[in-house]
């Protein structure tokens, strides 16, 4: 009975402080939360570290709760068992999230995509050039576009994003 009663404090604990579209409180999900968190933006590897790391420690309680449930052949309260998939998803998520995202800048930007040099950039330069991931490895074979992508990336970031060209560091060798 104990046991049935910590896991009902504990799906309570992760309950929104708002409604759901019926007026209902809501049971925590983390895909909302994210969405709700980045709207409109690139999720960073860092971004999405920081943001598991924020629910850590719920998942690690709900899965020991969930064990000794088990343990005991108590049911499993559904909420519970969402909050841990949503937890064990998050990098999924992410990437739907962040392949919205360059869709959307894509399509926003072809112009600039298709002018921004003397020649336009492929569908692979324009993807790498707006992922706005913190740190950006260029790696290819000769000729196949590494300067193309990298002045496309700056221009980008400079004319489209308005950022000042003195935070961009750039190394080429």
């Amino acid at each position: 009975a104990r046991l049935v009663a910590a896991s009902k404090r504990f799906v309570e604990s992760l309950a929104f402080h708002g409604r759901n579209d019926d007026g209902q409180h809501d049971s925590y999900n983390l895909t909302s939360e994210l969405e709700k968190c980045y709207q409109g933006a690139f999720i960073t590897a860092v971004q999405k570290n920081e943001f598991k790391e924020r629910y850590k420690q719920d998942f690690d309680k709900a899965c020991a709760l969930c064990s000794r449930l088990e343990k005991f052949r108590i049911t499993i309260p559904e909420p519970l068992t969402r909050f841990i998939n949503d937890c064990l998803s998050i990098d999924d998520a992410v990437r739907r999230h962040n392949g919205l995202f360059v869709a959307l800048a894509l399509e926003r930007n072809k112009k600039f995509f298709d002018c921004c040099l003397d020649y336009p950039l492929d569908m692979q330069q324009r993807r790498t050039i707006v992922t706005e991931e913190d740190n950006c490895l260029v790696v290819s074979s000769a000729g196949s576009g590494k300067t193309s992508s990298i002045v496309g990336k700056v221009k980008y970031l400079t004319q489209i994003k308005g950022i000042n060209p003195s935070r961009i560091l750039l190394i080429s060798y």
